[in-house]
């Protein structure tokens, strides 16, 4: 984002997910306008989760109702249930992470399924605009939502339930879509001058009965991690959540049992599960456990799907409802004690950060570097522009230029060779794991420093006479 608005980077470096849209229409703005960034930051993450959790659950009442199936209780527990867990789900600490484009998949889900039931040509234009703008700001949602509804969509042509005119097309509109998607990579490429780096290919895995149990294990990690609200607060609450979800899935059961969902809605909700799931361990995801639980995120709110549709008998509902009333108590408590308990508006995880900018301001002549996580927050929490503190990386021991190197502030800096210099370490090194480099491999890198000197918060700055810092490009 600040590449782009101060144009001090020749080509913007970005990951497959880069969320183009949001940064073009909401951080650009928001950091274009008056006021702390650190608290307009906040607002702003603040506003698209809650947004989020509204669109999303007028789309899945919206896809309720292409089965016949009203809302009532079933779909405000469920709702429910998704908003206690909302912290693992949306990951609601980062504002720039996987939420709006989870309603967007939905979304996607609700255009297909009105398109087997009744497709229009408005409707294909439909799935292949939105769909193509859904790919390209969010591509894992090709596997988490277009897959799921195209197998969907094969089981019923199957099962005789589908005219195969329909599901061809469905599947013709999604394919076009994903390429249209590509188209939008290469022209931001060009016009927006950005260079979306792989994150890496994953090999084919050797099936194997170790492999197997590996990835079984690391998928119900993952699983777990994310519907019972593993990364916010203490194990009570998770148990509490865990009671809801055996809740919800026995009654699911007896539901089926009894045929009260209808047919097409489960063969729904098993693809997106299925599918999602077969994707994360084929992957290798699975293998990382909770770490990567963020990849299947659609399975929460297919469940809520499936939870809006059971109805219990008459002597089950008090005692269920009354359960419900007690765990949402107590994840109100345990939340609002984890909010008194970290309400520091000190904020001390940043004394590193506000030690940095108290140096710069000491030393506002001197060409200052530190690592990528330092020069970047400092400069979008103070607003400063990017040539008062310029990020570096750590390569096999070496400082090097990275791809969040800023090309205009580093030859403004080349060409000021008589100013001094200042490297500030975190802590005591500067750390791009596994690489570290300390302050004996800096030195013999660019010498020894004139002096060494600390930040208000310990960490170790070495200064030299005059700019010594040639770096090699990462």
């Amino acid at each position: 984002m600040r590449q782009w608005l101060h144009g001090s980077i020749s080509t913007t470096q970005a990951g497959q997910t880069a969320y183009v849209f949001k940064m073009l229409f909401l951080y650009i703005p928001l950091d274009v306008l008056p006021g702390s960034p650190r608290l307009k930051l906040i607002l702003l993450t603040l506003a698209i989760n809650l947004a989020t959790f509204i669109l999303l659950s007028i789309v899945l009442r919206s896809v309720l109702r292409e089965y016949r199936v009203q809302t009532g209780v079933a779909f405000y527990a469920a709702l429910l249930w998704l908003s206690v867990i909302a912290g693992s789900v949306f990951w609601i600490g980062f504002a720039n992470s996987r939420n709006l484009e989870v309603v967007g998949g939905v979304l996607l889900l609700l255009l297909g399924l009105r398109w087997l039931r009744h497709p229009s040509s408005w409707l294909g234009v439909g799935i292949v605009s939105f769909g193509a703008i859904l790919f390209f700001e969010d591509p894992l949602q090709v596997y988490m939502t277009a897959l799921p509804l195209a197998v969907y969509a094969v089981v019923l042509l199957a099962a005789k339930k589908e005219h195969a005119r329909q599901v061809a097309m469905l599947h013709g509109l999604l394919a076009l879509a994903y390429l249209i998607s590509r188209l939008l990579f290469a022209i931001a490429a060009h016009w927006l001058h950005m260079s979306f780096h792989a994150t890496g290919n994953v090999s084919a895995p050797h099936i194997s009965a170790p492999w197997v149990t590996h990835s079984l294990i690391g998928t119900v990690k993952a699983s777990v991690s994310l519907l019972l609200g593993a990364s916010d607060v203490g194990r009570l609450r998770e148990a509490v959540n865990a009671g809801l979800l055996l809740l919800g899935l026995s009654s699911a059961v007896y539901a089926v049992s009894h045929r009260y969902i209808p047919r097409r809605l489960l063969l729904l909700v098993s693809s997106i599960c299925v599918i999602n799931m077969v994707v994360f361990v084929a992957s290798g995801q699975a293998e990382q456990g909770t770490s990567a639980s963020r990849y299947l995120i659609m399975i929460a709110p297919a469940l809520v799907l499936l939870c809006s549709t059971l109805r219990l008998p008459a002597t089950t509902r008090k005692p269920v409802a009354a359960l419900l009333v007690m765990a949402l108590v107590l994840n109100i408590v345990a939340l609002s004690g984890a909010l008194i308990t970290h309400w520091d508006t000190s904020f001390p995880q940043d004394a590193h950060l506000g030690s940095t900018h108290h140096y710069l301001e000491q030393n506002p002549q001197t060409n200052t570097y530190a690592s990528v996580d330092t020069a970047m927050s400092v400069q979008y929490l103070y607003a400063l522009p990017a040539s008062k503190i310029l990020p570096v990386g750590c390569l096999n021991g070496r400082l090097v230029r990275t791809y969040f190197s800023m090309d205009r502030e580093f030859a403004a800096t080349m060409s000021e060779p008589a100013a001094p210099t200042a490297i500030i370490l975190d802590g005591n090194t500067i750390t791009n794991a596994p690489n570290d480099c300390t302050v004996s491999s800096i030195s013999q890198q660019f010498g020894q420093p004139k002096q060494i000197e600390h930040t208000d918060d310990g960490s170790i700055v070495l200064r030299y006479r005059q700019s010594v810092v040639q770096l090699a490009t990462k």
